[in-house]
């Protein structure tokens, strides 16, 4: 969130409010052990991404981290642990129709400056039902 705010990003200010009420919660987690410490500094991730793996890692209550940052998502499942890109539970909610098509599709857009070129296309592209 503070590497968020710092960089501008609108979302990171709505973060920030859900945690100073409360709907939001943050946790602190201990470190790993220092040779799975070392492997963390070597992929070179930011210290909020080593957090969010050490907790995903560490709490038994986390079945999932849904997230937008391909070398999380990567680190995560590479450490066994069942990690979501973005744009996947935006599809998921539209096939379980907790939402319509339209609605996946601005979320979508909503997050397109978030991603990497291509993955908010494939996900439109999915939902429109031409792949």
């Amino acid at each position: 969130m503070e590497a968020g705010l710092a960089g501008g990003y609108p979302d990171a200010v709505t973060i920030k409010e859900r945690i100073d009420v409360g709907r939001i919660e943050v946790r602190a987690v201990a470190r790993m052990s220092a040779p799975f410490e070392e492997i963390l500094d070597l992929y070179g991730l930011q210290e909020g991404d080593k957090a969010v793996v050490r907790l995903a890692l560490q709490a038994a209550d986390v079945a999932a981290t849904v997230t937008d940052d391909r070398l999380l998502y990567i680190v995560l499942h590479r450490c066994g642990y069942q990690a979501l890109f973005l744009p996947d539970p935006i599809e998921q909610a539209v096939a379980d129709n907790a939402c319509d098509a339209t609605i996946g599709q601005q979320l979508l857009l909503a997050v397109r400056p978030r991603l990497h070129r291509g993955f908010v296309e494939h996900s439109l592209r999915r939902l429109e039902g031409v792949i």
